[in-house]
């Protein structure tokens, strides 16, 4: 009985700790400018939707959106292609595989940061400064860690080595052994994978702050930062915006929550 009353109380702070700055959020989204910085607590008075529609008419916020849609969706795209193909070449026994394996992973415990002015040099050198397709990349290389890791991790439990060896038995090349036996069966993984890269790749800014200048390849994540970057900050438009930002990944989540609650258990090696 203590157990569980304890087990309860645990999920109840926790809940607490992840949903009160979001209530927070949304509630200060409500407010007129004044009323957040004499009450930024407290319920609005009035309650306003004008923050939204300010964001909306003023800013080309929908812009901002779209840019974000497109370049969420090719890194994505892109680094599950690569995922895909380098997952089930680590099925097979070559040289240096466990040297080259590692060096995939430990991709992931680099700080993005520390590639900052290579990366910036390489996008302006190949005229790909201010956009799409210049961050997309950029985000590729970022992220195809994360989709190796996950792909990589499904592809090993769910293709054996045994399946494998009998397609290249039977007569089947590498290639058509990759499209029609590996591929097929590890697709629930590149969704998972495809999940988590559609976050990574929405939730970025670093980037997209460093290699966009203008509104034709602004992220929504970037417009948000100089929404309150200034010294003439309205800060419950910003929050306005952030509500609008937060819309996409949520509804992913609600319809996606499964396949990511798995792809964290894939990610930590569990079943």
């Amino acid at each position: 009985m203590i157990g569980r009353a304890l087990k309860w109380v645990v999920i109840a702070l926790f809940l607490a700790v992840v949903l009160c700055p979001l209530a927070w959020l949304l509630v200060s989204s409500l407010k007129l400018n004044s009323d957040f910085f004499t009450n930024p607590i407290g319920a609005p008075s009035p309650w306003t939707i004008g923050n939204y529609i300010t964001v909306l008419t003023e800013q080309p916020m929908l812009l901002y959106l779209v840019n974000s849609v497109l370049v969420a969706t090719l890194s994505t795209l892109v680094g599950a292609a690569i995922a895909l193909p380098a997952s089930f070449v680590f099925l097979l026994d070559f040289p240096l595989k466990r040297f080259f394996s590692s060096l995939l992973v430990f991709g992931l415990f680099v700080p993005t940061s520390a590639f900052m002015i290579p990366y910036y040099l390489l996008v302006s050198r190949l005229g790909l400064y201010n956009s799409d397709i210049g961050i997309a990349l950029v985000y590729v290389g970022i992220a195809t860690p994360t989709g190796f890791l996950i792909v990589s991790t499904y592809m090993r439990d769910a293709v054996r080595t045994e399946l494998v060896e009998a397609a290249r038995l039977d007569g089947a090349t590498l290639w058509q052994t990759f499209l029609r036996v590996a591929a097929p069966i590890a697709m629930r993984g590149v969704v998972t994978a495809c999940i988590f890269l559609v976050i990574i790749s929405w939730n970025e800014l670093l980037y997209a702050l460093l290699l966009s200048q203008d509104d034709g390849s602004r992220t929504v994540q970037v417009a948000i930062s100089f929404l309150v970057a200034t010294y003439s900050a309205n800060f419950p438009n910003a929050f306005a915006a952030m509500v609008l930002a937060l819309i996409p990944v949520t509804v992913v989540f609600v319809f996606l929550n499964r396949r990511i609650v798995a792809g964290l258990g894939m990610a930590v090696g569990l079943k």
